[in-house]
């Protein structure tokens, strides 16, 4: 379990005995929130399409002192979304966890304003 640093902003935000998945794991928000979450105490759950970035992320929560496990899902397919549930049930079975979802995987796309579409 990560430990808290000294100069902690938050120092009574605590998620101890807390399992967070986290989608948008790999790089921007959603890699901040893994770290964040991680150094409050927090088991966290990486998730994104791209494994490299997200053991990059694992590596960076691992390395603060904290854990974290890895599960490549893409949340706009229902297929993905199941194997994700399989995937975090199998880390909560037998152990007393609260759950933590934060969604920060998104996506964009750019088309002119006044296109004709």
């Amino acid at each position: 379990m990560a430990r808290p640093p000294e100069n902690d902003e938050l120092p009574s935000f605590r998620l101890d005995r807390r399992l967070a998945v986290i989608t948008g794991a790999s790089q921007g928000i959603g890699r901040a929130f893994a770290l964040a979450y991680s150094r409050a105490g927090a088991e966290v759950v990486l998730v994104s399409r791209g494994r490299e970035k997200l053991l990059e992320t694992q590596h960076a929560v691992e390395t603060a002192g904290g854990r974290a496990n890895v599960i490549c899902a893409d949340v706009r397919k229902i297929e993905d979304i199941r194997h994700l549930e399989r995937g975090v049930s199998k880390l909560v079975e037998g152990r007393d966890l609260g759950l933590v979802l934060v969604n920060c995987a998104g996506f964009g796309f750019t088309k002119p304003a006044l296109g004709s579409d």
